[in-house]
């Protein structure tokens, strides 16, 4: 039987938010419960890039034009057609579980993305394309090579820019779930409502061509710092918000806290996977799979 991958996307509007650590963790937790597990970095920051394959592996992939830079400029600049697999870094993890190494992925960025994508958009003006059209473009590029990564992987993982742009908007709506990691202050979250409510409802959203997202966005708490009084309140304020009748968002019931152990587990210095994030942070990530696991269950 087929294998039939689910595609998640890890955005937000606001950078510095934990999305980096979020894609990594949950790479890195869903390959050690035993799945195929594919990232792609559509982030011209390229962090989620260096932390996976380090400087030397990154550096030998932009040099041979193996990222998903590459991939976009040769197919929506010179008219190019590759597949997406053709840029897959396999077995990316030098990191072990049960004797095995995690069975992680990845199609990397560089920072050469974020002036690829204002030389796209410039070049799809030129040929007469308006938004719409450069983001149904980018979005011909990207979808129609996903349906071979579902075949290949059982989780692809995007890591979306920060803000909005035509790469992000294709990420959110080709994937199956949005995860919004958020710190819950006040600042973090200003932006919530908003980013909500362009891409998946008010007039911006209905607006767009592409394809409406598959369902809510499911807010996942990062960074939660403990006994802070302020941080209670926000996350409070946020559950409310989505037990509410018709929410703007879902939310996770697991947080990630703000630990020495999770900021250094994003280093290449831990060979097992329980060495790099510890037993209690492991804990949370295993709870965190299972959640993930349960979104596309039904539970």
């Amino acid at each position: 039987m087929p294998r039939l991958g689910r595609v998640i996307a890890v955005a937000n509007m606001k950078g510095g938010v934990g999305k980096t650590t979020t894609v990594v963790m949950l790479a890195e937790a869903l390959a050690a419960d035993g799945n195929r597990v594919l990232v792609i970095d559509l982030d011209a920051q390229a962090s989620v890039s260096y932390c996976l394959a380090g400087d030397d592996i990154l550096a030998e992939l932009i040099k041979d034009r193996l990222t998903i830079t590459s991939y976009l400029t040769d197919r929506l600049l010179h008219q190019r057609r590759r597949s997406l697999r053709e840029f897959v870094r396999s077995q990316i993890s030098d990191v072990t579980h049960l004797g095995d190494p995690l069975d992680v992925s990845l199609i990397a960025s560089s920072v050469g993305l974020r002036l690829a994508e204002r030389e796209i958009i410039c070049e799809l003006a030129d040929r007469g394309f308006n938004l719409h059209g450069t983001e149904g473009q980018v979005w011909s590029a990207l979808s129609s090579c996903m349906a071979e990564l579902r075949e290949d992987f059982d989780y692809v993982i995007l890591d979306c820019a920060p803000g909005i742009s035509a790469f992000t908007e294709v990420g959110i709506r080709l994937c199956d779930v949005v995860i919004l990691p958020t710190i819950p202050d006040m600042l973090s979250t200003l932006g919530l409502a908003a980013f909500c409510n362009s891409m998946w409802r008010g007039r911006l959203a209905e607006r767009s061509s592409l394809p409406k997202p598959k369902r809510r966005p499911v807010v996942l708490v990062s960074r939660r710092i403990a006994n802070v009084k302020h941080q209670a309140l926000t996350v409070a304020a946020l559950r409310q918000v989505a037990a509410g009748e018709d929410p703007e968002f879902d939310m996770f019931e697991t947080e990630i806290p703000q630990a020495a152990a999770i900021a250094e587990g994003l280093s290449k210095d831990y060979p097992t996977f329980r060495l790099k994030w510890s037993p209690p942070v492991v804990a949370i990530l295993n709870s965190l799979v299972n959640e993930v696991k349960g979104l596309f269950h039904g539970h």
